[in-house]
C-alpha cells in the first residue's frame, strides 16, 4: 500500500511543453521557457501538473518551468516508487539538463528535494510546499492509522528500508540540514492533516537560511492553488532562483564593481 504509486487516472499529462525527456522507470521531464531552470517536483500518488500553476509565471519571468513525473507516476501504467526514487529523479533530470537554479517540491517531491540538495544537487534555492522533516513520521503515521501492531511495524519498516536500499535516517534532515546551502522557503498549513505543522517548525530551525510561510485553512493540497501562496513562491524565486554559477559571477562583478545584476 505505501509503496504502490496511485496517480490519478484522469490527470493529463503537461500541454503545450517545448520538449520532453524520458527521465526511465515512468519518470519524465517536461520543459517550458527559457531561462534559469525552476524543477517542479509533485508529491506521491500526485501527478508533474500538481504544481502547474506556477508555470504560467515562472515563463513570464523568464525562468524555465520543468514539470517532473516521479518513477511510478506514470497514470497509464502505475508502479512501485519510493522516496529514493524521487531523489534519484531530480539527480537524473540534473544530469540530462543541467544544475537548477531552484526546486519547488510539494509534500513527498519537497522531502526529497531537500534531500538531493545533500547528495549534490546544488540547486540555488528551494521551495518546500508541505513537506516532511523525515521519513520516519511519515511511516509513523502510516503504522498508526493502519493499525499494524509492533512486530508486523517492525517487519513493515524492514521492508521499506530494502525497497529503496536506504535506511530511515537517510531521509532525515536532522543528519543533513546544517549543511544546506541554499537559500530555502518553507510553505506549510497550519490545517494539514497529512504532515503536521510541527515538521515545517523543525526544519526551518535545522536549516541554516530559511524562511517559513505559514498558512491556515488550506490544508495539504489546497495550499498549491492558494493566489497568496503562489505569489509568495514566484516572488521568492524572481530574488533566489539562480545556479552556483550565476552566483559565482555576480559575487565577482560585485566585487570588480564593474557590473550590478538584479532580478525584477
Amino acid at each position: 500500500m505505501l509503496l504502490t504509486a496511485r496517480p490519478p487516472r484522469n490527470s493529463p499529462p503537461p500541454k503545450d511543453a517545448e520538449r520532453s525527456v524520458d527521465l526511465g522507470a515512468g519518470a519524465r521531464a517536461w520543459v517550458y521557457g527559457r531561462g534559469p531552470a525552476v524543477f517542479l517536483l509533485h508529491g506521491w500518488s500526485s501527478g508533474p501538473m500538481a504544481l502547474g500553476s506556477l508555470v504560467p509565471s515562472l515563463v513570464a519571468m523568464g525562468l524555465q518551468a520543468v514539470c517532473l513525473r516521479a518513477p511510478g507516476h506514470d497514470p497509464d501504467d502505475p508502479a512501485a516508487s519510493h522516496p529514493a526514487a524521487f531523489v534519484d529523479v531530480l539527480l537524473r533530470a540534473r544530469d540530462e539538463l543541467g544544475t537548477p537554479a531552484a526546486v519547488v517540491g510539494h509534500s513527498m517531491g519537497a522531502g526529497t528535494a531537500l534531500v538531493a540538495q545533500s547528495e549534490g544537487l546544488r540547486a540555488g534555492s528551494l521551495v518546500l510546499i508541505a513537506g516532511p522533516a523525515s521519513v520516519t513520521g511519515v511511516l509513523d503515521r502510516f503504522v498508526f492509522e493502519t493499525g499494524l501492531p509492533d512486530r508486523a511495524a517492525r517487519a513493515f519498516r524492514q521492508r521499506v528500508i530494502h525497497a529503496g536500499g536506504k535506511s530511515e535516517g537517510f531521509f532525515d534532515s536532522q543528519r543533513f540540514a546544517r549543511d544546506i546551502d541554499a537559500t530555502v522557503l518553507l510553505v506549510h498549513d497550519h490545517d494539514d492533516a497529512e504532515v503536521p505543522f510541527e515538521e515545517a517548525e523543525q526544519l526551518h530551525e535545522r536549516l541554516p537560511n530559511s524562511r517559513l510561510f505559514a498558512t491556515s485553512t488550506l490544508g495539504h493540497r489546497r495550499i498549491l492553488k492558494d493566489r497568496r501562496v503562489l505569489t509568495e513562491v514566484a516572488t521568492f524565486l524572481v530574488k533566489h532562483a539562480r545556479t552556483p554559477r550565476e552566483d559565482s559571477a555576480m559575487a565577482t562583478s560585485r566585487s570588480a564593481g564593474s557590473l550590478s545584476v538584479e532580478m525584477t
